[in-house]
């Protein structure tokens, strides 16, 4: 990855994140907020009207699922209507160890408003969604080997469409990547012309830094939450982040890494 020159003034900060396995279409949510379309719905109903047509078996094995989670996924893929007006905003439907940490429930309009234009989820179904995307609970892993058109897996059908729908980005933007390595390897950024911070969270014990997957979840989502309630411009003002002990380390952080460590 080249070094960078960052700009003196950023526009925009997009922050990448994972998905949640976890989803909540229960609990109460905001009302005030308006439902947007995704970007790639029409792939949406695409791979899941795929998923729709295999059968019991081998949907199981190609999603690795465990008997007892087979009938409530299958459910989900004969449910899906593809009308993203009949599910919620994904922000509030993604409900694990990120979303919890990000605590949208709390975002004011102002802050929702800027999370809408600066923060981006990658997912399996439906390719990348803005906060406010609906989306319909689903289950689909960008690792799933799955057959679609010329592609071989999730991961292999979307790589080109996501690499070049963040090629839009303009020159000025910053990616801060904040998704797990499952999902923005899915990203071929070579291509893309925009730099890209990696963030890391990890915990130094007898001077070996370690990175525990549940502690590094909850601080990526803390440290979108930070950067969407204080509308966060620079990339160096990241490394003011200083939530539950962590602060930023520089000895062991670069120009596109930025390491937290405690």
């Amino acid at each position: 990855m080249p070094e960078y020159s960052f700009p003196r003034e950023v526009i925009y900060l997009i922050i990448l994140l994972s998905p949640a396995k976890t989803m909540n279409f229960v609990d109460p949510i905001p009302s005030s907020f308006n439902i947007e379309k995704p970007i790639f719905n029409n792939n949406s109903i695409l791979l899941n009207d795929t998923l729709r047509n295999i059968d019991e078996k081998l949907l199981k094995q190609k999603m690795n699922l465990s008997d007892k989670l087979l009938p409530g996924v299958t459910n989900l893929i004969h449910n899906f209507t593809g009308n993203y007006k009949n599910g919620r905003q994904s922000i509030f439907a993604y409900r694990g160890a990120v979303y919890k940490a990000i605590n949208s429930l709390t975002f004011n309009e102002k802050q929702m408003a800027f999370a809408q234009n600066h923060l981006r989820i990658l997912s399996g179904l439906y390719g990348v969604l803005k906060p406010l995307d609906g989306i319909e609970e689903y289950r689909l892993e960008m690792k799933t080997k799955l057959h679609i058109k010329n592609s071989s897996s999730i991961a292999d059908y979307w790589k080109d469409i996501l690499t070049n729908y963040f090629r839009t980005f303009e020159n000025s933007d910053v990616i801060i990547n904040l998704a797990s390595n499952e999902y923005s390897k899915i990203i071929d950024f070579s291509k893309i012309n925009v730099p890209v911070i990696n963030i890391s969270f990890g915990e130094i014990i007898n001077n070996t830094i370690k990175y525990p997957p549940m502690y590094s979840k909850m601080a990526r989502g803390e440290m979108a939450g930070f950067i969407v309630r204080n509308f966060l411009k620079f990339p160096e003002h990241l490394k003011g982040f200083n939530i539950n002990n962590y602060s930023y380390n520089n000895k062991l952080s670069s120009v596109d890494n930025y390491i937290f460590t405690r």
